[in-house]
């Protein structure tokens, strides 16, 4: 018999507006962790990632293109994983944007590596972005933070983490 490969750990689906989404108490009893944002904001605000809290070792590097204008680049040092740091579009309240986030080996006592990847379409234009980041930290993931950075995640806006 077949057994499951995705396992819902959390949903949360907004009733109202909201700057975070928190994920808690993650198990360490998977793999990977898969996190999907289904995003709608009403300022055209971008999501992060903070693990356990902490505000230190982040780093990425991104792929962007939006049928015009490739882009790309990478940081370190950062305080938070930007989940759109190519892009110029920003969430919007009538249109989502999707994020998959991969997070391999969360409970490894290795640095964490993140692979990202968002869709977005805001009518004739739109973007299509990839990126890796890491966090460097040896701890266990056990909480994940998404911010709206500078605004909030509309209602409607659905998260749902995976463990593999």
């Amino acid at each position: 018999m077949a057994t499951d490969t995705y396992i819902p750990i959390a949903t949360t689906t907004l009733g109202v507006a909201s700057s975070t989404i928190s994920f808690a108490s993650i198990p360490s009893t998977y793999t990977d962790l898969i996190l999907v944002l289904e995003c709608l904001s009403a300022n055209s605000s971008t999501p992060s990632l903070t693990f356990n809290g902490s505000a230190v070792g982040y780093g990425q590097t991104w792929l962007n293109g939006n049928g015009s204008a490739p882009s790309g680049s990478g940081v370190y040092g950062n305080t938070y994983l930007n989940l759109t740091p190519g892009t110029t579009m920003g969430m919007l309240s009538t249109v989502p944007s999707f994020y998959v986030v991969q997070i391999m080996s969360y409970t490894n006592s290795l640095n964490k590596s993140v692979l990202t990847e968002l869709s977005e379409e805001h009518g004739a234009s739109g973007s299509a972005e990839f990126g890796v980041g890491s966090w460097a930290n040896t701890s266990v993931i056990n909480s994940i933070l998404v911010t709206a950075n500078s605004g909030t995640f509309g209602i409607g806006t659905i998260a749902t983490l995976w463990g593999i």
